[in-house]
């Protein structure tokens, strides 16, 4: 595992690992802190995360596929002890995506290029082909597998209202709950 990586992982919580190509560097790690260019690929980056707590990364999309019923572009699992969540995301470059961990950003959407403008805390911003409707799509999947997973409400709660930041959220979850939000966290309720 890469030192550079494990730190940024443990100490400064990463946001987002996308593709960065400036002739030296292949990707980009987003922190809550700042950015960091490694000579890695998305794919290589995420693999290593992924290596450190146990699985590579097309093992947690197979075990994903497999709890979640999704085909194609499952979120996955980084940890369940540390209820780390991550989801993928296409990318402004062809055949490469982005990674999101942190699922708390702003969503700016222009509707002229077809695509929407995604704001971390400390003002990253990063580009992506989607429209906003199925970009929350994607973040309430992870929202749902984490649900899933930790199998226990008190944790996911904990975790959901930890990452905080949605507006007008809801989800429904396999035991008809229904995961909605409530002053600043969140709350689940039986239908």
């Amino acid at each position: 595992m890469d030192i550079c990586l494990l730190k940024l992982l443990h100490e400064y919580g990463i946001s987002c690992v996308a593709p960065h190509y400036n002739g030296v560097h292949s990707s980009i790690v987003n922190t809550h802190q700042g950015s960091l260019n490694l000579v890695k690929t998305v794919s290589e980056a995420m693999n290593q995360i992924c290596l450190y707590f146990g699985s590579d990364l097309e093992g947690r999309k197979k075990a994903s596929r497999l709890q979640y019923k999704l085909r194609k572009n499952p979120p996955i699992i980084i940890s369940d002890a540390l209820y780390m969540v991550a989801f993928q995301l296409p990318s402004m470059l062809k055949n490469e995506y982005v990674w999101i961990f942190d699922l708390n950003y702003k969503i700016e959407e222009n509707r002229e290029k077809k695509n929407c403008k995604l704001i971390f805390d400390n003002g990253f911003e990063i580009e992506i082909p989607l429209s906003r409707e199925s970009i929350n799509t994607y973040r309430n999947r992870a929202i749902h597998l984490l649900y899933e997973v930790t199998s226990n409400v008190n944790y996911a709660e904990r975790r959901i209202g930890f990452l905080g930041g949605w507006r007008q959220m809801q989800i429904q979850t396999p035991q008809n709950q229904i995961v909605h939000e409530q002053g600043i966290g969140y709350s689940i309720s039986n239908t």
